[in-house]
């Protein structure tokens, strides 16, 4: 992969290196040079090249000319930004000629020289190439010279990944070779992540046909998505080939044709068709090889109808968690409005402080905090009402955080009259603890919410609080663990209590969700060796995470039975097949930071 293009200065190294220093020549062949993407040497493209003594140890990175640009060889008019930028044509004492033209330099360490073909260069015949290191002379090789694809050339690329797609057998079960996904590749999207991938490489394409479990009471892993793509990706190859590909699908997908496709971020969808229980889709792939871009692949990807619908079902689920939990903002905002009597009013924050100006700024601030201190006094008179009073006034001590801080010269600071409301506020009992590393607003430390409670804990708002303070993972210090300490026992061991002293709470779905996930955060916890850093993390004993692992299973499937269709028994449908198979889900939450 290419490096990033950043300055880098070698003055160091170079004025370390002694003038009796032991002349040292490059070594490197003809075969070590190579072009991205496999393309042509030609006008402007980014090459590699590979071998010993090319450079320094510590490698030199070059940056290209802010305000210049090369005009593109008529030989070859159609380039990238990057191929048409000027680099230096010596850096950290190395040069590479061609054709004893000087190339620009994006690159050169002592294995590795990056370095761009002048523009003067010609696109048949042959071509020297020599790197000259601290005034020693590399060999001189040749290398031959080319031109981009013919449309003939494209059109055997284009059938051949259009003849491997038809070749994907459906029903194959996954061999000893394929790849087990590792839970580093699954954290965040474990639930509609493949388990398995498997490549076959042919004499134009790469094949990856991708395993996902299937089916809550005997499931299986079944091939539910197959990749095509060309060997060779570069640019304008890729563009031929995506053009040919989206006039064949243009004409129709003929019955039985081709058995199923699929697709995946970060992905650009070109077109997408379907086709009986399958979905085409061609996709230009930005496969970003440092620096800036150089090519843009054409990926054929195909989706069986199963992972289509599942893939539905999990970002169906996804949303809803957003709108319909009894712990999203919407829903505690409208009862919350609806228990204090229109007292509160739910408010997104949707512009953030430094968004604002200082006087939108300020206003914000001062209505937010009439707000606050009108929640603060509510009378105590009606448990229900106080115990939503303190839910109501952590939400709006949270948003008046984010206007408690401001910008001045490129730094955020508190607020000019941040002391004086500390001094207010703490009568309350509230207390901000500072700014945050990454929120970069004023935190405080969920008091309101542990108040609510511990105080009326046989209220809905007590118990929607204690839930939320469950949700914060391991944020909410003092009620599940000390700072930095994995907290996913303590949510089960409170959250277990909590059901049994409220077995008829109105949180039991979401207090069941919460326990199903810290179970599956032990199973995955365990399951997951070389992706966990036992050194932060204490492993859970092989005993424990089997027995985490069936409670997980019990616990979704008990939400399958009590809330149907709901999100989180949804998630609970696409976890079940993963945890039957013991295979790591990639859970995380109710882990200490790594940070």
């Amino acid at each position: 992969m290419l490096p990033l293009v950043v300055q880098l200065s070698c003055a160091r190294e170079e004025a370390q290196t002694p003038a009796s220093a032991r002349v040292v020549v490059p070594e490197y062949s003809a075969a070590n040079i190579a072009p991205s993407g496999a393309a042509p040497f030609s006008p402007g493209r980014i090459v590699s090249l590979y071998g010993k003594a090319l450079g320094p140890a510590q490698p030199c990175q070059g940056s290209a000319a802010p305000d210049r640009r090369e005009t593109a060889s008529p030989l070859r008019p159609k380039q990238t930004e990057i191929e048409r930028s000027v680099f230096p044509q010596t850096l950290c004492d190395t040069e590479v000629r061609v054709g004893r033209v000087a190339a620009g330099l994006l690159y050169v360490s002592s294995g590795q020289i990056n370095f761009k073909v002048p523009q003067s260069a010609l696109t048949s015949g042959d071509t020297t190439v020599q790197v000259i290191r601290a005034g020693v002379s590399g060999p001189i090789v040749r290398v031959a010279l080319g031109v981009e694809a013919t449309s003939e050339q494209a059109q055997e690329i284009a059938d051949a990944m259009w003849s491997a797609l038809q070749k994907v057998d459906w029903d194959k079960a996954y061999s000893s070779q394929c790849a087990v996904l590792s839970s580093r590749e699954l954290v965040g999207e474990e639930a509609a992540s493949p388990t398995r991938n498997c490549k076959q490489i042919q004499p134009h394409t790469t094949t990856e046909t991708l395993y996902y479990p299937v089916g809550a009471e005997n499931p299986k892993e079944f091939l539910l998505r197959a990749d095509i793509r060309p060997l060779r990706e570069y640019p304008e190859l890729s563009a031929e080939v995506e053009q040919i590909l989206l006039r064949r699908l243009g004409t129709g997908v003929k019955p039985g044709q081709v058995p199923g496709v699929s697709l995946g971020a970060p992905r650009e969808v070109v077109g997408s068709w379907r086709h009986g229980n399958l979905t085409l889709y061609v996709h230009r792939n930005p496969a970003y090889l440092a620096p800036l871009g150089v090519r843009r692949g054409v990926v054929l990807v195909a989706l069986r109808e199963e992972l289509v619908q599942e893939q539905t079902r999990r970002a169906l689920a996804q949303a809803a968690l957003q709108t319909q939990s009894q712990l999203s903002p919407e829903m505690i905002g409208q009862d919350l409005s609806q228990s204090l009597g229109g007292a509160y009013r739910y408010e997104p924050v949707s512009l953030r402080w430094n968004a604002m100006t200082e006087l939108e700024r300020v206003a914000a601030e001062q209505k937010t905090r009439r707000e606050l201190v009108r929640m603060l006094r509510w009378p105590k008179d009606d448990r229900e009402q106080k115990a939503a009073s303190y839910v109501a006034a952590d939400e709006l001590t949270r948003r008046l955080g984010s206007f408690l801080v401001r910008s001045l010269d490129g730094r955020t600071e508190e607020a000019g009259n941040f002391g004086q409301v500390k001094l207010q506020l703490a009568a309350y009992g509230v207390k901000y603890s500072g700014i945050g590393h990454y929120s970069d607003v004023m935190e405080y430390d969920y008091s309101l919410l542990k108040r609510a409670w511990t105080e009326y804990p046989d209220t809905k708002e007590g118990q929607r609080a204690f839930l939320l303070l469950q949700r914060l993972e391991c944020a909410a210090t003092d009620f599940l663990v000390k700072t930095g300490a994995d907290c996913y026992r303590e949510v089960i061991q409170k959250g277990e209590a909590f059901l049994a002293q409220y077995p008829d709470t109105v949180f039991r779905k979401e207090e069941l969700a919460l326990l199903a996930t810290a179970y599956e955060t032990e199973w995955s916890l365990w399951r997951g060796a070389g992706s966990v850093d036992y050194g932060i993390h204490a492993k859970p004993s092989a005993a424990a995470a089997e027995a985490a692992r069936l409670k997980a299973i019990a616990l979704y499937e008990e939400l399958l039975r009590l809330a149907p269709g709901s999100p989180e028994a949804e998630r609970g449908v696409l976890l079940i097949p993963r945890l039957k198979l013991k295979l790591d889900t990639g859970q995380r939450r109710f882990l200490a930071s790594e940070c």
